[in-house]
């Protein structure tokens, strides 16, 4: 194997949002081609073709009994709840498997018409099991649809006796909510208190309880908290502000209270009411809280527009409170404008004041790898190892040393001191081979990563239990159907049935990647990894999986795009999650937006574009490969620049041009404005080397 390579601790960034998402497409891919079925994909020459080559009728019974499901649901949501139950019965017949879900859907059904008979039947068929995960209010709704308010509020009474947290907020909820239809307004409010006390999430209850007449000023004030924890500021303001008005609390409480709301604005990006609020909170409150409320307050004034004024408050702030770690993370902050001003003496004087407020911060490391750097850019490597020499004495276990002592290795190169350079390279090796500047450090040793690696072995491989197989076929099921909750369900129950029988979970991993599941295959890889201690060729290659693959060459080749490459960016963007939606509304493996998904199928000659398509992984590795020779092309095959432009735009990397660092792209690299995309470019260039090293013609066989 070529490289045994990890940047772990970077490579975290991303993977809780789509662990939490489907992965599986919602089409069964098409066969052939290989486990991941990509032989008509290969031989098709348009979307269309890929589209109908991955969509054949399934006349199976399975085929049949989803299409009655997907009958059964659309009856269920327009009220026809004879026609869902009977299609649910229907699909019941032809898929035993999953019969338990089916009643708990048909449950459903029933209680949107009152049916309480029925609904005590289908739950009793769905099991105690699911019944206590996702049935615990179908009976509730059945009792209110048909009318019964005192026994709908005693189920719901029992639901929150019984448990706690969330659950426990939306049966008191429940309550209050049914209280106010039989006009019981004293005992709904009750209801919607007790909700808020359970959960400061309870925001249905939040909103129930501000409609409401005759609310107290400390009904108020816990509404607002519960609405600036979901970042609705008008109306957490609204709350917070009445009982502030009235002159209640302590100081030390009303400070609190003007600081959160302050950091709120701040997060919802009203910058005028975040300077204001957090003012607010630094006025008579001591050093500690003073000084870091009135450094988001410059940072609020900086964010309006007012740049000069927010430099001098800056600075008084930094002089007001000297030797602090705010001093320090204000001089940086100037220094950081200055620099992207190219105003580069002003930058490194400013820098300097950091490093002389002598604080424990963040920004003190900083204020060094960023002087060092611009001597290195500037062409001073005698002043840049100077600079990264004195991070690694002041800071010999901090975030940056590994970084630090790569880079005087290479600075000491410049000055053709290799002996140095040879041994800063050792030093950053050792440090850690497997994150991104040990890599680096090998390259320039002419080496191999892995000598400095310990391999561990991967246990005997087992087949899967009949057991096992039969229900990841349910899982597969639940997901064709759309059910996702239900299919998290099973997954997770599958996995539990193995308790530490650490070579089945092996096995489990390998099987989830395999079927496309690969969040759930790459969490249970991690979880094995921190279980082990160790990493071994095998556990690499479930946490760094390849579906799709010969999708990703095929493409790629039409290209002329290193695999491995794509295979490195589509897992920072969507752990290969087919069903990844980005909060920004990118889609799919490689994270394509519509809008520009749209604009290259019709570039293409693809007629009737719609954005689901981008769900579909062959369709979305046909697009995003497209956009991706487009970057490349843009940036005359420039890697670092490529993958800055896939994540922040051309636009801005086109403006991060003008940077004296981009003639260098290893420094560019260190220079990118956005720490995401910073991480972004290392990590996807990182990913690439791996998967070279696991896939690729020299990769080891386990």
């Amino acid at each position: 194997m070529r490289y045994v390579i990890l940047m772990f601790a970077a490579a975290m960034l991303g993977i809780a949002f789509y662990l939490l998402q489907p992965s599986r497409p919602a089409a069964p891919a098409a066969s052939g081609g290989g486990p991941d079925g990509t032989a008509k994909l290969l031989a098709a020459d348009s979307l269309d073709a890929v589209r109908l080559a991955a969509a054949p009728q399934d006349t199976t019974p399975r085929g049949r009994g989803l299409a009655l499901l997907a009958r059964a649901d659309a009856h269920g949501k327009a009220g026809r709840t004879s026609a869902a139950i009977a299609a649910y019965d229907s699909a019941a017949v032809l898929l035993p498997s999953i019969e338990r879900w089916i009643a708990l859907r048909a449950a459903d059904a029933a209680a949107a018409a009152g049916d309480t008979a029925e609904v005590s039947s289908r739950l009793a068929a769905a099991g105690a099991a699911l019944v206590a995960r996702y049935g615990r209010f179908t009976r509730v709704r059945a009792l209110e649809q048909a009318g019964a308010l005192a026994d709908a509020i005693e189920e719901a009474k029992s639901i929150a006796a019984s448990t706690s947290g969330s659950t426990k907020a939306t049966a008191l909820t429940t309550v209050g909510r049914l209280r106010l239809l039989r006009g019981d307004t004293a005992r709904a409010i009750t209801a919607f208190r007790e909700a808020i006390a359970a959960s400061d999430a309870a925001y249905d209850a939040a909103r129930f309880l501000s409609d409401l007449p005759g609310i107290t000023l400390d009904d108020q004030l816990a509404i607002g908290k519960v609405y600036l924890r979901g970042g609705n500021m008008a109306r957490a303001s609204r709350g917070i502000r009445a009982w502030l008005e009235a002159g209640r609390g302590t100081a030390a409480e009303r400070r609190n209270l003007h600081l959160a709301l302050g950091r709120g604005f701040f997060r919802a990006g009203d910058y005028a009411e975040a300077e204001r609020e957090l003012r607010a909170g630094a006025e008579g409150a001591s050093a500690g809280i003073a000084a870091p409320a009135l450094y988001d307050a410059a940072r609020a004034r900086y964010r309006r527009g007012d740049v000069a004024e927010a430099r001098r408050a800056l600075r008084a702030l930094a002089e007001q409170y000297p030797g602090s770690a705010t001093a320090a993370r204000a001089w940086y902050l100037l220094g950081d404008l200055d620099q992207d001003e190219e105003r580069y003496d002003d930058a490194r004087a400013n820098f300097r004041r950091a490093i002389d407020t002598g604080a424990d911060s963040e920004e003190v490391g900083l204020a060094y790898m960023r002087i060092a750097g611009m001597d290195f850019a500037a062409g001073d490597y005698a002043a840049a190892r100077e600079r990264f020499d004195a991070y690694r004495t002041r800071y010999p276990n901090g975030r940056r040393a590994q970084q630090a002592t790569y880079w005087s290795g290479v600075a000491s190169l410049h000055l053709g001191d290799s002996a140095t350079a040879r041994a800063r390279f050792q030093d950053a090796l050792r440090m850690d081979p497997m994150d991104y500047y040990g890599v680096r450090a090998a390259e320039r040793l002419e080496t191999e990563p892995r000598d400095a690696i310990a391999l561990g072995s991967a246990p005997a491989r087992v087949p899967l239990t009949a057991a096992t197989a039969a229900a990841l076929d349910v899982v597969d099921l639940l997901r064709d159907a759309g059910w996702n909750d239900a299919a998290a369900f099973e997954m997770d129950r599958a996995r539990d049935s193995f308790g530490s029988d650490v070579a089945s979970l092996y096995a489990l991993a390998e099987a989830l990647n395999e079927r496309g599941y690969t969040s759930q295959g790459i969490r249970i890889g991690l979880d094995l990894r921190r279980h082990e201690g160790q990493w071994n060729t095998r556990l690499l290659r479930i946490v760094y999986p390849m579906p799709y693959r010969d999708a990703i060459a095929a493409e790629a080749a039409r290209h002329g795009i290193n695999p491995y490459l794509a295979a490195g960016l589509i897992r920072q963007e969507s752990l290969f999650n087919a069903r990844a939606v980005s909060p920004a509304g990118a889609m799919g493996l490689m994270q394509v937006m519509p809008a520009t998904g749209e604009r290259l199928a019709r570039r293409l000659g693809i007629s009737g574009f719609d954005a689901a398509m981008l769900h579909d992984p062959l369709i979305n590795i046909r697009l995003g490969m497209q956009f991706l020779a487009d970057m490349i092309a843009e940036y005359n095959g420039r890697v670092d620049a490529v993958l800055a432009a896939y994540n922040a735009g051309p636009h801005r990397v086109n403006r991060w041009m003008e940077f004296p660092e981009w003639e260098d792209p290893e420094l560019f690299s260190e220079r990118i404005p956005f720490a995401e995309t910073r991480e972004y470019v290392k990590i996807v260039q990182q990913n690439a080397r791996l998967y070279d090293a696991l896939y690729g013609a020299s990769a080891a066989v386990d």
